[in-house]
């Protein structure tokens, strides 16, 4: 991150657009998705209890990767670990950082994982494109700090990615998601411990908040969270996930993550 931030500073984002992009471009061939399918263009329609709800989720992501990782550090004598993603000093360099951590991913992750991913996927029904989606989501993190919290925070931008039509929804939630934590980790460093503390509880009970004003808008103006999911394809539900898991590709893949994951074990 040090090098990224102060020595390759503009180019550094550039590189990391042209490394998120990429994929999305050799997909979108490989498969021979339309652009038009791939990212549905509408205007981005429940937003704001998307937000809400992708922040309270967010915590029970967290929760349940210390559980996990509690676990195990108590039956293997090991402890998950994730990037540094420590904010640097500077005005310059924590505009980059900003960039770097909320509006890139935010675009070109949702692209891939809620674009092309999941739509070319929902021709073997909804509720399949969004649980293999938000799984391929979190073994790209490659730890196990970020993987449980993708996975949850992957299925909601992916639902709310489905239930709006549109692909700049869950951009903005991503965005909203990741700004607010790169906005905390740079208020770390110029705030004092007891501060810190203290605003890092009030996160918790504001997100934990949020998620729930985010269920009762959905709920009180939208109909809630039961919608018929469009199926899709003459496999049932385990013959598809059977048949997608043991392809040579997606072995490869997973594999690979796997191997990060216990890289990242310390």
């Amino acid at each position: 991150m040090e090098v990224l931030f102060e020595e390759w500073g503009a180019a550094g984002i550039f590189f990391t657009v042209l490394r998120l992009f990429l994929p999305c471009l050799v997909i979108m061939w490989i498969l021979g998705v339309p652009v038009r399918a791939a990212f549905p263009v509408r205007l981005p329609r429940l937003a704001a209890p998307g937000v809400f709800c992708t922040l309270g989720m967010s915590i029970i992501g967290i929760t349940l990767a210390a559980v996990i990782g509690g676990m195990i550090q108590d039956n293997f004598g090991v402890s998950p670990t994730m990037p540094d993603f420590s904010p640097p000093y500077g005005m310059a360099a924590t505009i980059i950082y900003m960039i770097s951590l909320s509006i890139i991913p935010a675009v070109f992750e949702e692209l891939l994982f809620r674009g092309v991913i999941l739509q070319s996927l929902r021709h073997f029904g909804d509720g399949f494109a969004l649980i293999v989606s938000s799984i391929l989501f979190a073994f790209l993190h490659g730890n196990l700090v970020q993987a449980p919290n993708a996975f949850l925070v992957g299925l909601v931008l992916g639902y709310f990615a489905l239930r709006s039509g549109s692909i700049f929804t869950p951009i903005i939630m991503h965005f909203a998601n990741n700004a607010f934590a790169a906005i905390i980790s740079v208020a770390g460093m110029y705030l004092p411990p007891e501060r810190m503390e203290l605003l890092g509880g009030a996160m918790v009970y504001s997100y934990l908040s949020l998620g729930i004003l985010g269920i009762v808008i959905m709920i009180s103006r939208h109909g809630g969270f039961i919608r018929p999911l469009r199926r899709g394809g003459s496999l049932r539900g385990w013959e598809k996930y059977t048949v997608f898991f043991t392809a040579p590709v997606a072995l490869v893949f997973i594999a690979a993550a796997s191997w990060l994951i216990i890289l990242s074990m310390e």
